[in-house]
């Protein structure tokens, strides 16, 4: 029992004797923790008051941003395919450099030697002699060539840089990271917005390149003929203003509330003109206006006998309409629509020239035979128009669809008639006789589309389509020759001879053709 109490007492004073070095100890630790914790909290607080974009502190290609989260990598870089542990890992096979590449790669572009290490001397940018700089699948000998220009990459040295890889799968045009063909993965179509996205844009803007009918000419058939009574050797057929040129459409669009929006739109910049013409060394061309010779016989002096004649079609079309639009997608988002209301303006001008040269008046007054007729017809059409169109969404960002409108306008017509003459002056002198007429019809418009959209990001969508534009009892330039023959028989007296009401010439118009384009939002 002594034993115990003495080796007890003898324990209880050691346990007493080390207190005090044991809480000096403790008392150390806690003071350092606490100096590194208000360390932290201190460099943290600094750090977290950096302004690093103001201050213009561009963060090092490669290197994580500040304060980003961890196992984000920075911009431009992408992963190799084998060497998933980034940018050095030496993954290229077990060797890291696929025992240096092979001889054809060479010492400067290629896989390297045993001096001049992996990748050879290019390859020396890319790290230490076993960092193969993220080759791919195929190994570092098997890029070769070229493709060891990874090195120069910006990002990573060039390991997992899509924009330096260029071997990957199948070489510089496979669908690697880097080949040709992996690059077009760029152009998928944005599909973050989903397939349920609605329809819709801020501003649009097209090329479109459209053509078109053109007029009778008043049932004109031929103009001139070889010889008085001769065969005809220029026709009314001969011009045709109608090819494709190119316009443009402009379009944008504002929000009035959950699917429904504004829009303005308007097509124009289109002109059109051809001239047909034919010439005579003889003096042997007779024209319409004399029935070819035969009223009067041997025609006139203006029109007839002529060494050129010619024809000019001109024409020009724009369109300017105001529509409320109120769309609408269906169930499982597959299929989405549209209707709209609002108001149209519908512009079209056409022209008709007629001109003929002769020879100076074979020994008479020594003047020049001509005659020029120029007719231009501008119809000025207004009124409403409905309509709508269906989308089918293909994919997320890709669809197809088809639009319509119908409209009735009202055509307010003025023409202008001016005819030029050697003889049309007072005493068969050259003179200038004018014409004005006007009229107004009410007319139907149709418009069919058939276009396509394919969204490029969150804000660019191309667009494309096939267009169609009918329009009715649409006025074109014509000549009348029953109206002309008299007015030339009755000119050249001693009194003005005025230039009498004139027939309108009405034609269905029909526009064609198709637009690429882009849409914008905001």
């Amino acid at each position: 029992m002594q034993r115990m109490t003495q080796s007890n007492n003898s324990t209880r004073f050691q346990l007493v004797a080390g207190h005090p070095t044991r809480l000096l100890m403790a008392a150390l630790v806690l003071s350092f923790g606490s100096l590194m914790a208000n360390t932290q909290a201190q460099a943290q607080v600094v750090q977290a008051d950096y302004d690093f974009q103001a201050s213009g502190f561009v963060t090092p290609a490669g290197v994580k941003p500040p304060g980003s989260y961890n196992g984000i990598a920075p911009v431009g870089y992408y992963p190799s395919a084998d060497a998933a542990s980034a940018c050095d890992s030496g993954a290229c096979d077990s060797g890291g450099c696929d025992s240096y590449g092979g001889g054809s790669s060479g010492d400067v572009f290629g896989g390297g030697n045993a001096n001049a290490g992996c990748g050879g001397m290019l390859g020396q940018l890319g790290g230490g002699a076993m960092a193969c700089g993220g080759c791919g699948r195929n190994g570092c000998g098997a890029c070769k060539g070229l493709s060891n220009l990874r090195h120069m990459c910006l990002f990573c040295r060039g390991a997992g840089c899509s924009a330096c890889q260029l071997c990957q799968e199948n070489g510089i045009l496979g669908l690697g990271a880097g080949g040709l063909l992996g690059a077009l993965s760029s152009l998928r179509p944005y599909s973050e917005a989903g397939l349920c996205a609605q329809r819709w844009y801020d501003l649009s803007l097209e090329v479109m390149m459209l053509g078109h009918n053109t007029g009778s000419m008043g049932g004109l058939g031929g103009v001139t003929s070889r010889g008085a009574g001769g065969p005809i050797v220029l026709g009314s057929g001969d011009t045709s203003d109608g090819g494709l040129e190119p316009g443009f459409r402009l379009s944008g669009a504002i929000m009035m509330g959950a699917g429904a929006n504004i829009e303005a739109t308007w097509v124009g910049g289109h002109e059109w003109e051809d001239t047909a013409s034919v010439t005579d060394a003889g003096f042997g061309l007779f024209s319409f206006i004399s029935d070819f010779g035969n009223t009067p016989n041997n025609g006139f002096d203006d029109t007839d006998r002529s060494s050129v004649q010619s024809l000019t079609t001109t024409s020009e079309f724009d369109s300017v309409e105001l529509n409320y639009r109120r769309r609408t997608v269906w169930p499982y988002c597959r299929f989405q629509g549209s209707w709209l209301v609002g108001l149209r303006y519908v512009g079209y001008d056409d022209g008709l020239a007629y001109t003929t040269r002769g020879d100076v008046n074979n020994g008479g007054a020594g003047r020049l035979r001509y005659f020029q007729s120029d007719d231009q017809t501008q119809n000025s059409m207004f009124g409403a128009q409905a309509g709508g169109d269906f989308w089918w969404n293909i994919v997320p960002g890709v669809s197809l669809g088809i639009g319509g409108k119908l409209g009735v306008l009202k055509n307010d017509i003025d023409a202008r008639t001016n005819l030029r003459a050697n003889s049309l002056g007072l005493n068969a002198t050259p003179g200038t006789a004018r014409g004005t007429f006007s009229d107004s019809d009410t007319t139907a418009m149709g418009e069919f589309e058939f276009k396509m959209v394919y969204r490029l990001s969150h804000s660019w969508t191309v667009r494309t389509s096939y267009y169609l534009l009918g329009i009715e009892d649409v006025a074109f330039g014509s000549v009348d020759p029953v109206a002309i023959n008299q007015f030339v028989q009755s000119a050249g007296g001693s009194t003005p001879v005025v230039i009498g009401e004139r027939a309108f010439q009405f034609d269905s118009l029909v526009n064609h053709g198709f637009s690429v384009g882009a849409e914008y939002v905001w």
